[in-house]
């Protein structure tokens, strides 16, 4: 079974329920292609916007984020989680982050550093390979923000133990006076808003 993602061509507000279907994306149910998506700015220099999508249950659930062209559907990039992280639970276009002229844009991987609990116990453990006798598993979750133009990692934000941090993004305005936009994470416990002003560069984080 698969299951389409559909974008229509918006023409007019009055032309609305009788617009043709521009293009669609179709993936397996598995994937949840397109359970989020957002629009960016034009990233190829053909004067359309772009859109943003993730498929959090690609690749066995690492997950994928793929950005594909405004105009005419195809594929620009696509970005592979790490594993078990849902990688494209959510993202979110951004602006221009880095000052280079083209739009940037966040996505969340909710599931990423997981943590095991086993009864009576402590001690944590890696969920992978899974431990026996496990009573609760935490996610710690991370935000990563990604370059429009060149499709690199900018910054990550991690999230505190069991935040599972990155399941929904939103753009904020800039709140802090540094003349950049924010990403909201809302997360168990944890209300901190990502900004790419003070936080890490990318380095693979170790627990």
């Amino acid at each position: 079974m698969r299951i389409p993602v559909v974008f229509l061509l918006l023409a007019t507000a009055a032309s609305a329920q009788s617009l043709p279907i521009s293009y669609e994306f179709s993936a397996p149910l598995a994937e949840f292609h397109g359970g989020a998506v957002d629009v960016l700015g034009d990233l190829d220099g053909d004067g359309h916007p772009e859109i943003v999508l993730g498929a959090p249950g690609a690749n066995a659930g690492a997950g994928q984020v793929y950005v594909a062209s405004g105009a005419t559907g195809a594929l620009l990039a696509t970005i592979n989680g790490d594993a078990a992280s849902a990688a494209g639970s959510s993202v979110a276009a951004m602006g221009d982050l880095d000052g280079d002229g083209v739009d940037d844009f966040v996505f969340g991987e909710p599931r990423f550093d997981c943590i095991a609990v086993p009864f009576g116990s402590a001690t944590y453990l890696p969920c992978d390979p899974p431990p026996l006798g496990v009573s609760q598993t935490f996610f710690r979750g991370r935000v990563i923000a990604v370059s429009g133009a060149t499709r690199q990692t900018m910054w990550v934000f991690d999230g505190n133990l069991g935040a599972m941090a990155g399941r929904r993004l939103e753009r904020l305005p800039d709140v802090d006076g540094t003349e950049s936009t924010r990403s909201a994470s809302p997360a168990s416990g944890d209300t901190t808003a990502p900004s790419p002003a003070n936080h890490r560069p990318w380095s693979r984080p170790t627990r």
